[in-house]
């Protein structure tokens, strides 16, 4: 989400739904319940994309830059080892 979509378009989703947290895909939702929440507070716009301004953006991409770099974040997701790694 923060190098997908925040800096890669410009746009941001504010208001997530605090029951819902942390923010997921609407995909990995499991209860209809949390769907349907989430799909009535984009429809009423209490949670909504924003666009950003350039210099939003810029300050985006040092903040989360910051962030991965004191340790509190991985890089990207771990990939699970090829099964026939190091067989010919």
């Amino acid at each position: 989400y923060q190098t997908d979509i925040i800096e890669k378009y410009g746009i941001k989703l504010i208001s997530w739904p605090a029951c819902l947290a942390p923010m997921k895909s609407p995909s990995e939702f499991r209860v209809l319940t949390d769907l349907k929440l989430l799909h009535n507070t984009l429809v009423e716009g209490s949670c909504c994309w924003v666009h950003l301004s350039w210099p939003e953006v810029l300050q985006h991409v040092n903040e989360h830059q910051k962030h991965m770099e004191s340790g509190n974040e991985a890089m990207g997701q771990k990939r699970k080892t090829r099964s026939d790694k190091g067989k010919k």
